[in-house]
């Protein structure tokens, strides 16, 4: 049976990860698995102080972190994604949600090459983690 839109371009990771370790460490893995270039946008929201009068607030508190970018393979194609994140803990990823193309709802509508840069890019998440523990 063939994947659905939806789990043709979403990429669940067995096990959340810390941003560092996939900014660090997973990225370049996919790149040198793929041979392709994978570029990324991290954007962190912090608030410092609190309007609330609560004794021992930290210096700084974390909000929200957004990371997004695109795996390029080639001038012309590339996956573009966003992470996933777990509810409440926004420093642990969860998976890697492909960007659609608004009113496509099927597979069929998207370019071979395309559909194409998902799979092997899910692959390569997914063979990241059965070789995660031989990495370090």
């Amino acid at each position: 049976m063939e994947e659905s839109l939806e789990q043709k371009t979403k990429v669940e990771f067995p096990m959340p990860l810390y941003y560092k370790e996939v900014t660090d460490i997973m990225f370049p893995y996919i790149s040198k698995k793929l041979d392709c270039e994978v570029r990324f946008i991290k954007e962190t929201h912090k608030r410092i102080g609190s309007m609330l009068d609560i004794q021992d607030i930290p210096p700084y508190e974390l909000v929200s972190s957004k990371l997004q970018g695109a795996v390029h393979f080639g001038a012309v194609n590339s996956a573009h994604f966003r992470c996933e994140y777990k509810t409440r803990e926004t420093h642990l990823i969860t998976g890697i949600q492909f960007d659609r193309i608004p009113g496509y709802d099927t597979v069929d509508e998207y370019n071979k090459e395309q559909v194409q840069s998902w799979d092997l890019t899910k692959k390569a998440i997914l063979d990241y983690f059965e070789h995660r523990t031989d990495l370090d």
